[in-house]
């Protein structure tokens, strides 16, 4: 008899023990990343020309915008950049939720009407912070080049050299886009120019660097414009 309670109360206790054994929690389910081909976006025209909206219409997710040099990274459902250059465009799209990011980038394609080249922060905004004159100290401040060039090819004006009717030209980028020459009285003009008529047949015949009677018509409808690619050296001051 006591043998048997004996063993009665071994295998009660060796239950009770296996009866605690640990349980694993159970994970909750949080769901996938998004599929990056299922997000729905959308891009329209803000409240200036050059400045678009972009947004993520899917519900759930929150987007990651890649705008490289017009505007960087950004986060969110509803992000706005404004554009220097016109033409068409391509952001890099990402998107997360619970599920984690999507392994995938979305190409969203659109097309900007109308850039602006006075975008703080573009070269164009640089240039209306004049109004310029010619860095005439330094080396290489007048000269020509190639369309590839940031730096004079050829006339690698070395300091002072130029007539001095030059050096008090003062030169204003206006941020409307339009460009006004100070001449106080006198241009000075290369060949090419002069060949074509530019300034009256009478300056046809001369040569580069001459000095021209010349002062801005008050109508004169100049302007200037900063293209999308390109690269320049600006020898103002």
């Amino acid at each position: 008899m006591k043998k048997a309670l004996k063993y009665v109360l071994c295998a009660g206790v060796a239950s009770i023990f296996a009866a605690c054994a640990p349980m694993e929690p159970k994970k909750p389910d949080i769901g996938e990343a998004p599929g990056i081909n299922s997000i729905e976006t959308k891009v329209t025209q803000g409240d200036q020309p050059y400045r678009y909206v972009f947004e993520v219409l899917t519900p759930g997710v929150v987007g990651i915008w890649d705008f490289g040099n017009a505007g960087g990274v950004q986060v969110g459902n509803k992000v706005t950049v404004d554009f220097a250059f016109s033409g068409d465009r391509t952001v890099s799209l990402k998107a997360y939720n619970k599920g984690g990011m999507s392994k995938e980038s979305k190409q969203v394609s659109f097309t900007v009407e109308q850039g602006s080249a006075t975008i703080p922060g573009t070269p164009g905004y640089y240039l209306t912070l004049g109004p310029w004159v010619w860095d005439k100290e330094t080396q290489g401040h007048w000269g020509n080049g190639n369309q590839t060039s940031t730096a004079p090819h050829w006339d690698n004006a070395a300091p002072n050299s130029r007539p001095a009717e030059q050096y008090d030209d003062v030169m204003h980028f206006n941020t409307d886009g339009s460009f006004v020459l100070e001449t106080n009285g006198y241009v000075v003009s290369n060949e090419e120019p002069l060949k074509a008529g530019m300034f009256g047949d009478e300056w046809k015949g001369a040569t580069t660097s001459t000095v021209i009677p010349y002062t801005m018509p008050a109508d004169a409808d100049w302007t200037w414009s900063v293209s999308s690619g390109t690269t320049s050296s600006m020898p103002f001051t």
